[in-house]
């Protein structure tokens, strides 16, 4: 387990990709061709080290058609950059308002870094992309990177069915078969596989649970999610818990609704490593 980030005290180092001429994020695009876009610089040399990267997200354009969004940060010279933040999933239909989220990672970056952005999309769309860094005191610990697990060809998690009894758990669906990494700690993601109207308010409970089929182990129970009738961002939720690398991961659902469409979500967990 990690230790506990309440006490790391931290210190604003610098942030870039903030306009302060239009108050909006750097965009960064993606084609929506199924690849990667170009790498976009965020900041061009960080002063100092840094032990806490804020990544700020949000909608710039997307013609109301984009769903589905994974976003690499790197670090690194022009085209040669590395990714250490790997498929943040970011999900919502680019026309509704509350369509932002903030992740925090407690991530070294030394000094004289550059820190670029990229993003791939369901649709050709331009990302807002904002970073803050952060050290902490002497109590203050750090990880390598992040990267996503569950996350689909899609762009999103992957679908996870609560099933045709309302208010019920329905079965276990498998995010991740064999863990590559050790997760120091996670973010779980939701998303709403591109329905962009829901019928009617409903009311979520997302267990994550670890071990083989069958024989699957409780690790988060009943994340809580209210899901309005339209389509936005979720934000994501930091779970402080340690899974073991080669671990087969899954997460089952209970909804209030039983439309077949409707009740429908994407899980994936972001983890850091």
């Amino acid at each position: 387990m990690s230790n506990n980030a309440f006490s790391r005290g931290l210190t604003h180092v610098e942030s870039g990709g903030f306009d302060a001429s239009t108050s909006l994020l750097t965009g960064i695009s993606a084609s929506g061709a199924g690849s990667e876009g170009a790498w976009t610089e965020v900041i061009a040399s960080t002063d100092a080290d840094a032990d806490t990267i804020y990544v700020y997200l949000a909608y710039l354009s997307g013609g109301g058609t984009v769903e589905d969004v994974l976003i690499d940060i790197g670090v690194g010279a022009a085209a040669s950059e590395t990714v250490f933040i790997e498929n943040i999933p970011f999900s919502g239909r680019a026309t509704t308002v509350s369509t932002s989220d903030v992740v925090c990672l407690p991530i070294q970056i030394p000094s004289g870094s550059r820190i670029s952005a990229r993003a791939n999309a369901d649709a050709a769309a331009v990302m807002g992309v904002g970073i803050a860094l952060y050290k902490g005191n002497e109590k203050s610990f750090a990880f390598s990177g992040a990267k996503a697990f569950g996350v689909t060809a899609a762009f999103g998690g992957v679908s996870v069915d609560s099933g045709a009894a309302a208010n019920t758990k329905g079965s276990w669906v498998e995010l991740d078969a064999s863990t590559s990494d050790t997760i120091r700690g996670f973010w779980i993601h939701l998303g709403l596989l591109e329905n962009a109207i829901i019928g009617v308010a409903t009311g979520d409970f997302i267990d994550i649970g670890i071990g083989a089929a069958a024989s699957e182990q409780v690790i988060v129970s009943n994340h809580y999610l209210n899901v309005h009738t339209s389509e936005y961002s979720m934000p994501s939720t930091f779970y402080d818990i340690e899974i073991p690398s080669g671990t087969r991961v899954s997460a089952r659902r209970q909804c209030s609704d039983t439309d077949a469409t409707d009740r429908l979500r994407s899980v994936a967990i972001l983890g850091l490593i």
